[in-house]
Parts: structure tokens; sequence; C-alpha cells
């Protein structure tokens, strides 16, 4: 497929790219910019902590994720609310210079070719606050709800958010 950058095209508004497949089909693609906003568009229903451990005692081990929030905050990791975007520069520039500060200080080396050990570092940096573009998730919904509140599920309003493999049009789960 050929494809114009827009900026090339001349007297097309910047947002619309125009090209053409190897089958000659002509495509248009229009690409908008919504406005900033930290808050999510994405809107559950609220429910006390008793009704949210009978609804979520029903869900089957292991068939869903879950992510609390305290905040109805967009999905969005601490190194993209940071305004950072280049995963290239992070990861051949920002990592490497990072775990060559930090080995000295541990006793394990972390392997950064390793994908495993790769991820392990990556959680470790971001355990101490150093932002990263990994967002946590758990299995369990009460972990979720315990992890991102500063006291008892109870007391708190939160954001949960349970996302399935086995289901379409996943979201919210609900708000507590």
């Amino acid at each position: 497929m050929t494809n114009k950058h827009p900026t090339s095209q001349g007297s097309l508004p910047r947002g619309i790219m125009k090209g053409q497949t190897d089958l000659a089909i002509k495509i248009e693609s229009h690409i908008t910019k919504k406005p900033f906003s930290e808050r999510s568009d994405l809107v559950g229903e609220m429910k006390p902590w008793d009704e949210y451990k009978k609804h979520v005692g029903f869900l089957s081990e292991g068939g869903y994720i879950f992510r609390g929030q305290r905040e109805p905050w967009k999905l969005r990791t601490t190194f993209h609310r940071r305004k950072r975007y280049d995963l290239w520069r992070f990861s051949n520039e920002d990592i490497p210079k990072l775990h060559l500060r930090l080995v000295g200080g541990t006793k394990h080396v972390f392997n950064l070719r390793d994908a495993q050990e790769y991820g392990a570092f990556l959680s470790l940096t971001q355990h101490h606050g150093f932002p990263t573009p990994l967002l946590d998730w758990t299995y369990s919904s009460y972990v979720a709800a315990f992890l991102h509140s500063d006291e008892s599920p109870e007391n708190q309003r939160m954001k949960m958010f349970g996302f399935s493999s086995l289901t379409k049009g996943d979201g919210p789960l609900f708000r507590m």
C-alpha cells in the first residue's frame, strides 16, 4: 500500500491521510485528537462493598483480570501520565542507564536481554516509583480493591476495571 504522510499532502488538512493499496483501492483516514483529559469516559455502576463482593463472587477463577483505581482516571501508565511516549528511547537509552546505576546496589544482576528478567527489572523499578509503561493488573478482584486504596474498601470510592478474555465489549466492571 502506498501511503503519504499527512504533512506531505499540501492541500489536505492536518489529520487526514489518503492512500491507495496495491490493488488500486483508495482509502482515506481522518484522525481526530480529543482534548486532553485524565478522566476516563467509561461509566460504571456504583456498588457498596457488600454488593461488590456478591457481584465478583460468581466470576470464574482466572477468567478476569482486575485493576482498581482511587480516581476515575483513564487506563494510563505512570510513564504516559508524565507525558512520555517514546518507547524506543525508554528501552534503548533510559533503561540501560538506570540498569547500570542500580546494578551496583543490588546482589541480583538483571540480564536485560532475557524477557523475564527485563520484565522483573521494570517491575522492580516501577515498585520503587520509576515511571514505566507497565500497568498493574491482578487476577483477584479483592487484591485490586485493596492495592489501590489507602484504607479499607468498605470506606472507599474507587473505580474497578474487570476484563475478561471470554466476553466482548469489555469495560469497567463497575465503580464503587
